[in-house]
């Protein structure tokens, strides 16, 4: 059965996956305002949104009633806009190294606040309370989600994407059903193709991600913000 320890451990490889995609990038390179698949956010976004959730998470493990006032505050924004505009202002304002600490810094300290975590407690969280474990999990595949596309990596770059995926999903079934026996042998890189900032084209990332008894799904996520997903 997966333990809490476990699932940081993963969560902090992942997050080593994602901050090995954007560290190349320069302080005030062009790249960190490429679009991404996800419409309207660029680069920055989607990291300022890690930093923002992750510092909201330490926030909700060591100190629930100031926790419980963001609520408020989030839920006063969202009826008078967009909840999420706050933070990305904060990360749109920021140099990327400046974004890259504040991203750092607030992973560290969620990670560190739920290294000493009660398993057993529940985290308050901007929907219903999560399992400690649960809530690890989902930190896990959020920060899975923000795997992007940044032209700060050589032609000949490669990437493992799967194996990313495979970790979420093998901490998600462990905590769910029980023992799983996953094959976490490292699967072969998948080439990604950068785009060329001379002439703005771009080559999709494509990957593959199985579950232990589904279909092959594919998915191709383009820097012009669309995202084809094919199963097969």
């Amino acid at each position: 059965m997966t333990t809490l320890a476990d699932l940081l451990v993963d969560l902090d490889a992942e997050y080593d996956d994602l901050r090995g995609v954007v560290d190349g990038l320069g302080d005030s390179a062009p790249e960190w305002d490429l679009p991404t698949p996800a419409a309207g956010w660029a680069v920055r976004d989607q990291i300022s949104h890690l930093a923002y959730f992750d510092d909201a998470g330490r926030l909700a493990m060591v100190d629930p009633d100031a926790f419980a006032r963001t609520v408020e505050e989030a839920m006063a924004m969202a009826s008078r806009g967009d909840p999420m505009e706050v933070h990305l202002a904060r990360g749109r304002s920021m140099g990327g190294d400046e974004l890259l600490a504040w991203w750092g810094g607030a992973h560290r300290a969620m990670v560190e606040a739920f290294a000493v975590a009660d398993p057993s407690v529940r985290v308050p969280w901007f929907g219903p309370p999560m399992g400690v474990l649960s809530f690890i999990s989902a930190r896990l595949m959020e920060t899975w989600a923000m795997v992007i596309h940044s032209t700060a990596s050589g032609p000949d770059t490669t990437r493992d994407v799967s194996a990313t995926l495979r970790r979420w999903v093998t901490a998600r079934q462990k905590s769910r059903a029980g023992p799983l026996t996953v094959d976490r042998t490292a699967p072969a890189p998948l080439p990604v193709s950068p785009s060329d900032p001379r002439s703005g084209s771009a080559s999709p990332i494509s990957h593959d991600h199985s579950s232990p008894s589904g279909p092959v799904s594919t998915t191709s996520m383009c820097p012009g913000g669309t995202s084809r997903p094919r199963t097969r």
